[in-house]
């Protein structure tokens, strides 16, 4: 089995993203085994140019389109394995990641699976943001086991794309879908806060009869700098969630005959209630980001979405 490590980045810190790249050549699988791209997707300088890139001969490919979605299909064209793994440029792998990833992909039932995240804070946040972790693909999972479904609705075990593994064919057969015209999610594209695109993923993996989700030894460390962890961050990620998470509804609920997502069963007068509180009490940053995702759903709800 090759696996295929791609690591997609777009205007990249230096020291983070040699750090990540340093985690993944550090892998204790043989080296015959698996392969590694990097997907530069427009930065400037190039990601070429950094030095450390041309010291250890790491191939990387310049993908013009714009979006982290774009990247990764770049990625599938330009590798072989018959498992990827996606590696964010903030993400340090386990040293027996791939080792994992090769054990748990040998059950033909699964097609996708992440694992278990903890934060590497360059700054310890308050208090408050420990309760919006999820937000910035954190994954505290209690043990060690698969967290594994094939039922079409969305839960915290849901796996995410950082240190995502996936089978080619089915990724390819993903993208083959979009092409066909199925409805496409572009990820995050620069500097906006749009995702939805690994939960897109999930639910067609499902469509297909695979089974996807989390596994607790599946092991990475995401790097997180201070400007991710302040209010105004965390409301503009809840908002921009809250958007994609209706695109991907939207685009499943006619396919698996109801909302993907619980939080698209509540009606409009408990969103709005649960809104009207948050805003009351916006004075504390928690609530100031419950207020931001209460009013960007009750928008939704008011779409008719």
């Amino acid at each position: 089995m090759l696996i295929s490590v791609v690591l997609c980045t777009y205007n990249p810190s230096d020291k983070v993203i040699e750090r990540a790249l340093d985690a993944i050549l550090s892998q204790d699988l043989d080296r015959a085994t698996w392969e590694l791209l990097v997907v530069d997707n427009n930065s400037s300088p190039a990601v070429s140019t950094r030095s450390f890139i041309a010291d250890q001969g790491i191939r990387v490919v310049v993908e013009p389109k714009q979006g982290l979605s774009a990247a990764r299909e770049c990625g599938v064209r330009n590798t072989q394995g018959s498992i990827l793994v996606f590696v964010d440029d903030d993400n340090l792998v386990a040293a027996n990641y791939l080792t994992t990833i090769s054990g748990i992909f040998t059950d033909a039932n699964i097609g996708v699976v992440s694992g278990a995240i903890t934060p590497e804070y360059v700054k310890l946040p308050a208090r408050w943001f420990a309760e919006f972790e999820e937000m910035l693909a954190i994954r505290r999972l209690p043990t060690e086991g698969p967290y594994l479904t094939n039922i079409p609705c969305h839960n915290a075990y849901f796996p995410i794309g950082a240190g995502m593994g996936i089978r080619r064919e089915l990724i390819r057969r993903y993208y083959r879908s979009i092409a066909e015209g199925s409805v496409y999610l572009p990820g995050r594209v620069g500097s906006q806060l749009s995702s939805g695109e690994d939960i897109d993923l999930a639910f067609f993996a499902i469509s297909q009869g695979y089974l996807v989700g989390t596994v607790g030894s599946l092991k990475l460390q995401h790097v997180i700098p201070p400007e991710r962890t302040t209010t105004d961050y965390i409301s503009r990620l809840a908002i921009a969630s809250t958007r994609s998470a209706a695109d991907v509804n939207s685009k499943w609920s006619d396919v698996f005959g109801g909302n993907v997502f619980e939080s698209f069963n509540s009606s409009r007068r408990n969103i709005l209630v649960k809104c009207l509180l948050a805003s009351l009490l916006s004075w504390l940053p928690k609530f100031r980001v419950r207020y931001h995702y209460f009013k960007t759903l009750s928008e939704i709800s008011r779409q008719g979405h």
